[in-house]
């Protein structure tokens, strides 16, 4: 794209991240995540869900808590009670105690 001078907006970027996720290439989907963030280019709440239920569906806990931790730092107050409680549910069912217990933190300040 860069070689003919394509351009893509912000919700160009959203799209392009969700199709590598729908190929599963998750590391570059990550990437590009990372590259927007740095950019300072805003991503929309949706698509941290996104990566956070292929994450714990793919069972990277690891990956899917760093997402999570990321919007947490950032002042992020509009995270879904569902994402809390399907990585709650994830952390579980694989016996991350320590994961465990970030997560019902989070759940007690969001209500």
């Amino acid at each position: 794209m860069k070689n003919r001078w394509y351009t893509l907006t912000t919700d160009g970027w959203h799209y392009l991240i969700v199709g590598l996720l729908r190929d599963r290439q998750y590391e570059i989907a990550l990437d590009k995540l990372e590259q927007m963030q740095q950019e300072g280019t805003r991503v929309h709440p949706w698509l941290y869900d996104v990566f956070i239920y292929l994450f714990c569906e793919a069972e990277e806990l690891d990956e899917a808590l760093k997402i999570l931790q990321y919007r947490v730092d950032h002042g992020d107050t509009d995270i879904s009670a569902n994402v809390w409680y399907y990585v709650l549910d994830a952390c579980s069912a694989n016996y991350h105690v320590s994961f465990t217990s970030l997560v019902m933190l989070g759940l007690a300040n969001t209500r």
